[in-house]
């Protein structure tokens, strides 16, 4: 029997409460409120058994409809129709659980029926009904408090409910994630829901502009590494990564296969956090990823770090390209931070670097590829210098305790230094070519130009090994777009590095510059027969012969001045015959081959008289000799230069072949350097004469190199603040008598530079120097166009002849010498220089620079 009650309208709770309560009345089937204009018609069904039949058959579909009617007609009644639902799913959610699916049922479809701009009259009863779902120790309310919250975070209101917070929900879907219930398919259902409710509240506040910010540490501390840790429990591999599951505009789209991928904790993860970085805008991007690191070094998750590898990935992957760089930095300070940690931890870090960082290499603009450059740079000079200290530390503890871990951490430093110097390379090798150029001169700008102790000497192979990675990455085109000047004079400049070393990682670097079609495999050993060598090279561009002319000269003595050092090995002989024999191949044109011969001869000149070379280094230039002869005969195609250079390596092969390559170490005890034919060496005469049957100028050859032996170029090139020798002397006296435009100074008596000149100039009025400036040009004028040829060189004041000029550099370069005699120059010890001080008045400024 049903009973029929109307009431009032502003009634209708109190007698809705009294109803439900009456003790006589077994249970109410189904409360159903038909909605009309101010009448409430209330329906009970008692049953027997104090059981509600409606909660076996579930919410009754015409009474739902009344229900809504009733709340789209009067949609200011909403807030007490969620406030009644809410008291009762509150009181029946101990004990009848049936009920309670069925309000929440209730609640959804009056969610979605309901119009945008009136429902935030509704959604506060709705969150505290579901925060009490949440809060209920069956994970069957949890799962259902979850699913309908992700219901509501998928409907869009009109007008934001700024006044509601999310920190429970975030807290308890961040728990539920870290879900440990025994039974694996209830742990499962707890995890995803909890996953689901992260990824609603995500989407229903970043949506909101006037809801507090998801975005902040405190959330995305709890957020982040909720879905890290399913994503670690659930990978057993690399994660596969997916282009970012939000639009440019914000709005959500489904990814193909997405349903299916969801359908366990670990992939669910997965399309989560890609969500919520591609959400995450450019200011809030950083707290993501400090979210994310956080979690990694809690977890110890860079070693191994192929979990690492895959978040980092995925989230470029994810983020707008334009921003890659922004992780990669913000990985970089994060590698700066732990720069004091055990080297396996920096080691895991920096592989994470060097495994992603192509992928932000490719939208590299402005600054941030030097910025990213100069990152990994500083952190290759704290690695040396924690490696420094650490085999002092060592050393130190040597005489007392036998340490097992000295080797062992040195190896581990060195892997991470290689580690650093590979992402240095991966990243310039997606970079355009005119960057690396500037990424070269940024790194050699970190060489240290003075090797004064072991710390600069290990920093400047580390950072010549990180231009060598650049450089094996580059193409060159022309030599004068690569060999820029801030470029080419301080590698130049480290041919004469004191250590052995740094000089071989110098001709490495060259070798990889200078290679334009692809010889350096066939040149990397000397050979006789460059014929068999299948050598590709073609005739050099104008462009080219210019580079030759400005700097070939600068090359050559750099060069020269290099195999001299003391120190060499086998490695820089070799290193040097392939830099040379590259040079022959790129720039092949008769200048570079007639200063290619000048320099061999000095070399053979050098070999023969040097008392300061060791026997075998001395064999070792007449080999290298002969391959460049061999080299040079092949390109030139002058016979009788040809038939000469045949000539003695035949007689060498037969007579004298440690003359010839491969270059060693150590020969037989009982040759001798020093009684070598005449018949066993190359010939300048003949080669002049064929030169100038060529229609070359062969006596260029006879000018030879200043000998690097004597002490002083050795010398200069280790002085802090001078790079310059005697044939930099040389060079500069030649350089300036043949520039035009560029004369010594040598005015008048009224134009002496003196303080009474300088005086009179400052204070003269400008005018009265301009009619002196006018006057003093009318009687030059005049001068050639009245007088004649012989009284004009009777009026040009007498010059120094070339003798006198000659004296004046022995004279300086005696007193130089004797100045350094108080020096104690040794191969292995640094030099401890004097400080030499003159005074103001005493020191002589060349003419050429007043003016």
């Amino acid at each position: 029997m049903i009973r029929h009650m109307t009431v009032p309208e502003g009634t209708v709770l109190e007698t809705l409460k009294e109803y439900w309560n009456l003790a006589d009345v077994a249970a109410v089937a189904q409360p159903s409120v038909l909605a009309t204009r101010g009448l409430w018609t209330v329906s009970f069904q008692p049953i027997q058994g104090g059981f509600w039949m409606f909660s076996q058959e579930g919410l009754q579909k015409n009474n739902m409809d009344k229900l809504t009617f009733y709340a789209l007609s009067s949609p200011e009644k909403l807030d007490r129709i969620g406030e009644y639902i809410a008291q009762r799913v509150n009181r029946d959610i101990r004990r009848k659980m049936g009920f309670v699916r069925i309000a929440m049922e209730a609640m959804d479809q009056l969610l979605l029926a309901c119009h945008a701009q009136s429902l935030n009259l509704f959604v506060e009863s709705f969150l505290k009904t579901i925060q009490k779902l949440l809060e209920c120790p069956d994970p069957e309310m949890q799962v259902l408090g979850s699913q309908s919250f992700v219901k509501f975070s998928n409907i869009e209101e009109d007008t934001p409910s700024y006044h509601l917070r999310y920190d429970f929900f975030v807290c308890k879907f961040s728990s539920m994630c870290h879900d440990n219930n025994d039974d694996l398919s209830a742990r499962t259902k707890i995890r995803m829901a909890g996953l689901k409710g992260l990824q609603g509240v995500v989407r229903k506040t970043v949506s909101d502009e006037l809801v507090e910010s998801i975005w902040e540490p405190d959330h995305m501390n709890k957020i982040v590494p909720s879905l890290l840790f399913n994503m670690s429990e659930g990978s057993s591999g690399p994660l596969e990564l997916h282009t970012s599951s939000v639009q440019p505009d914000g709005n959500q789209s489904v990814l193909p296969g997405e349903e299916k991928e969801g359908q366990d904790p670990a992939s669910l993860a997965d399309i989560c956090l890609r969500e919520l970085v591609a959400r995450a805008p450019y200011g809030k991007l950083d707290t993501v990823i400090q979210a994310m690191l956080l979690h990694l070094d809690n977890h110890k998750q860079w070693d191994p770090n192929n979990f690492a590898i895959s978040v980092i990935r995925l989230v470029l992957f994810s983020i707008q390209a334009k921003y890659s760089q922004t992780v990669m930095q913000i990985l970089m300070r994060h590698l700066d931070l732990h720069s004091k940690e055990e080297v396996r931890l920096r080691t895991g870090i920096a592989d994470v670097i060097a495994q992603t960082i192509t992928i932000a290499a490719a939208e590299s603009v402005g600054l941030s590829p030097l910025e990213i450059i100069n990152s990994l740079l500083m952190q290759l000079r704290l690695a040396v210098d924690s490696k420094t200290e650490a085999s002092s530390s060592t050393a130190s503890l040597s005489g007392a305790v036998h340490s097992t871990d000295g080797p062992n951490q040195t190896v581990l430093e060195e892997r991470y230094q290689a580690t650093l110097i590979n992402a240095l390379g991966e990243y310039a090798n997606h970079l355009p070519d005119y960057q690396k150029i500037e990424i070269m001169k940024f790194v050699l700008g970190k060489v240290p130009k003075h090797s004064q102790g072991r710390t600069d000497i290990l920093l400047q192979k580390i950072m010549l090994k990180s231009m060598l990675k650049v450089g094996t990455t580059y193409v060159t085109h022309q030599f004068s777009q690569t060999f820029q000047m801030n470029l080419v004079e301080p590698l130049l400049g480290l041919c004469r590095a004191r250590n052995a070393a740094v000089r071989l990682l110098v001709q490495q670097i060259l070798h990889t510059l200078i290679d334009r079609h692809n010889n350096l495999p066939k040149l990397a050993h000397p050979s006789l027969n460059p014929a068999d060598l299948d050598l590709e090279y073609d005739q050099c561009t104008s462009a080219d012969i210019q580079f030759f002319k400005r700097r070939g000269a600068d090359i050559f003595v750099a060069l020269y001045g290099s195999l001299f050092m003391d120190g060499n090995t086998e490695e820089n002989i070799l290193g040097m015959t392939t830099t040379l024999s590259l040079l022959c191949i790129e720039m092949n044109h008769p200048e570079v081959i007639v200063e290619m011969l000048r320099l061999i001869f000095s070399v053979q000149d050098s070999a023969l008289t040097s008392e300061a070379l060791t026997t075998a280094r001395k064999f070792n230039l007449h080999g290298m000799n002969a391959s460049l002869m061999s080299l040079l005969a092949l390109l030139a195609k002058y016979p009788a230069f040809s038939e000469h250079v045949q000539l003695v390596i035949a007689k060498r092969l037969e007579n004298a072949p440690h003359l010839l390559s491969p270059i060693r170490e150590r020969y037989a005890g009982n040759l001798s350097p020093d009684d070598i034919p005449e018949e066993l060496l190359f010939s300048r005469d003949t080669v002049e004469e064929a030169l100038k049957e060529a229609g070359l100028d062969g006596a260029r050859i006879n000018v030879p190199y200043a000998n690097p032996t004597n002490g002083f170029g050795s010398l200069q090139s280790q002085q802090p603040g001078s790079n310059s020798d005697i044939n930099s002397i040389a060079l500069e006296v030649e350089s300036i008598s043949s520039s035009p435009g560029l004369f010594p100074f040598r005015g008048g008596p009224e134009e002496q530079v003196t303080f009474d000149s300088l005086k009179r100039l400052l204070s003269e009025p400008p005018e009265k120097t301009e009619e002196e400036e006018a006057d003093r040009n009318k009687r030059i004028a005049e001068m050639f166009q009245t007088s004649t040829f012989k009284e004009m060189l009777a009026r040009q004041p007498s010059t120094d002849n070339l003798q006198e000029k000659l004296t004046e550099i022995f004279t300086r370069l005696t007193r130089i010498s004797g100045d350094f005699e108080s020096l104690s120059i040794s191969s292995g010890d640094p030099l401890k220089m004097q400080t030499f001080s003159a005074s103001t008045q005493d020191i002589q400024f060349p003419d050429l620079f007043v003016s």
